[in-house]
């Protein structure tokens, strides 16, 4: 595992803000001159964070913007951690259950030509854990991603009639969503030559606390076909839908298996 120090002085410092809404649009940014050391000495560096979001809308879009107000070039790494929380104070949910050491749903994927992921929403319960997926974090890991090799992240209506966003998987891009029973989305076909890859991480935050319009009963993951596609909708769906029930159901499985078998001190 690589290591890195810390080389510059943002931590625990100020930042100066700016709040910006009109017609249900709105945007925060952080700003603060800092600076990057490196052996000849100290180099200002100005590091913006900007926040937006929309109305009605279950994306929110994070941007890292780290300008060099020197003349020297910069040699070092930048890493980056976010955190939010868009609760209230009171709210009895506001502390996230973050702890997904099984990484149930989530991991690495890998997605090759003719590839393509069916828009869905994810399954909203995790029943031996007794805790509600909240959250959804995509981040892409692909370094130089063209427009016509498909791909896209569709982020799609609750009736899957209107596509509302189609994000290309440009490296270092992370996507934050939250899990709804309408929250759809989907992966458009991959038409990449054959010998490249579509690589993405995806992650999962839960509460043990359920979400306000929980009605008690947890769903698994539910597919829905695009417009125009209705031999999809009638036949591939439901053996879709089949392929996740079987696949979640050996998981749980292999899970409780696991348990049996850990050694007990």
């Amino acid at each position: 595992m690589a290591r890195h120090g810390e080389d510059g002085d943002f931590v625990n410092q100020p930042y100066t803000s700016e709040w910006h809404a009109r017609a249900g649009k709105a945007h925060y940014t952080l700003t603060r001159e800092g600076g990057v050391y490196q052996p000849d000495g100290k180099k200002p560096v100005l590091l913006t964070k900007t926040v937006r979001t929309q109305s009605l809308e279950q994306w929110i879009d994070i941007e890292y913007k780290i300008e060099n107000r020197g003349n020297a070039d910069l040699h070092t790494r930048f890493g980056v951690e976010f955190n939010v929380n868009l609760l209230a104070g009171d709210a009895h949910d506001r502390y996230v259950h973050v702890a997904d050491h099984e990484l149930e749903g989530a991991g690495i994927d890998m997605t090759g030509a003719g590839g393509r992921l069916d828009v869905h929403v994810d399954s909203d319960f995790v029943e031996e854990r007794r805790v509600h997926r909240r959250l959804q974090v995509v981040v892409f890991l692909n370094s130089a991603w063209r427009d016509e090799w498909g791909g896209q992240l569709e982020l799609w209506d609750g009736r899957v009639k209107k596509r509302h966003h189609a994000i290309a998987p440009m490296l270092n891009r992370c996507v934050i969503f939250k899990t709804t029973r309408t929250s759809y989305h989907g992966v458009a076909p991959v038409t990449a030559p054959p010998n490249v890859v579509r690589k993405s991480f995806a992650g999962y935050y839960y509460t043990a606390a359920p979400p306000a319009s929980w009605d008690g009963v947890g769903h698994g993951t539910v597919f829905r076909a695009r417009p125009g596609e209705r031999m999809r909708d009638w036949f591939t769906m439901q053996l879709a839908e089949i392929r996740e029930q079987i696949d979640a159901g050996r998981k749980r499985v292999e899970r409780i298996a696991r348990r049996l078998l850990r050694p007990r001190v």
